[in-house]
């Protein structure tokens, strides 16, 4: 646990008080949202929906090559993925260390699915 946080420049109180402040986010999302009416499965196809239709107006107004279109793609799936690991690191919540390393890990996956998406993204570009 200490290679965690000393990875993520952090201590054990302050990433305690970060999953806190995501927890109230997520809890007034939900209630905003009506997550809790949801399986894991309709939260991701309206999360996806929704992204979906947000880039689809990208898509509409981009020019010849497909580069800006697969990045948003890329940031889309990555985004959907991010959520439903999130979603399942709910579990592991309960014992305060598995859910430190279990959103400690999504977010870094994340972080990293979207770098990459990024690096791809420029190699399009200079490509083109």
């Amino acid at each position: 646990i200490d290679l965690f946080l000393k990875a993520f420049s952090t201590n054990e109180k302050l990433y305690l008080e970060y999953l806190n402040q995501q927890n109230k986010k997520l809890s007034k999302l939900s209630k905003k949202y009506n997550f809790d009416k949801l399986s894991e499965n309709e939260l991701i196809e309206n999360i996806e929906i929704e992204v979906f239709q947000f880039l689809e107006n990208d898509v509409n107004s981009s020019s010849g090559n497909n580069c800006k279109r697969r990045y948003n793609n890329a940031l889309a799936e990555n985004f959907a993925v991010a959520v439903g690991a999130h979603i399942a690191c709910g579990t592991a919540d309960v014992t305060i260390i598995l859910g430190l390393v279990c959103h400690g890990a999504v977010a870094v996956a994340h972080f990293a699915a979207d770098d990459n998406a990024l690096i791809d993204y420029e190699e399009c570009i200079n490509n083109n």
